[in-house]
């Protein structure tokens, strides 16, 4: 599944070219109307989307796509939601693990409920959590409230 990129309010030209040239026939948004405009979505082949209030909720529903679609929680992978790059490497990282990549605030897991009630729905299904992250992106005391979280 090829991932393009939109703007806020346009299609670029190249991204719609591109779905063209690939024949592409579904879409799936990723992010809410602030992040992707409905103006947009009108612009893309069958669209649908996976947005919530904020990148942790988004997260967590996307996570819930992935593993809804094949995916598996025994190793998802953990990083942090302030630190782009962070996804980058997390992404290919669960990709490899065949686990979502989800998204945790880097001091404190109660900002990032969705993914904290995510991981302690989900922790009899967890057995090593991966966290992808540079040297100080994710702060060591969410480290242990995600250890507390999946005892």
């Amino acid at each position: 599944m090829p991932i393009l990129l939109a703007k806020r309010a346009y299609l670029p030209q190249v991204t719609s070219d591109t779905l063209k040239t690939l024949g592409i026939e579904k879409t799936l948004i990723i992010g809410g109307t602030d992040v992707i405009s409905t103006s947009v979505s009108s612009d893309l082949p069958s669209p649908s989307r996976l947005g919530g209030k904020n990148r942790y909720e988004t997260s967590s529903q996307v996570a819930y796509y992935a593993i809804s679609n094949g995916m598996s929680w025994a190793k998802p992978v953990i990083v942090s939601g302030e630190v782009f790059s962070d996804a980058l490497i997390g992404g290919p990282l669960g990709a490899k693990l065949n686990a979502p990549m989800v998204l945790v605030h880097p001091n404190n897991i109660n900002y990032s409920t969705p993914t904290r009630d995510l991981l302690s729905s989900n922790k009899s299904k967890i057995s090593q959590v991966y966290v992808g992250t540079g040297s100080g992106s994710i702060s060591s005391t969410v480290i242990k409230q995600i250890q507390n979280i999946l005892r």
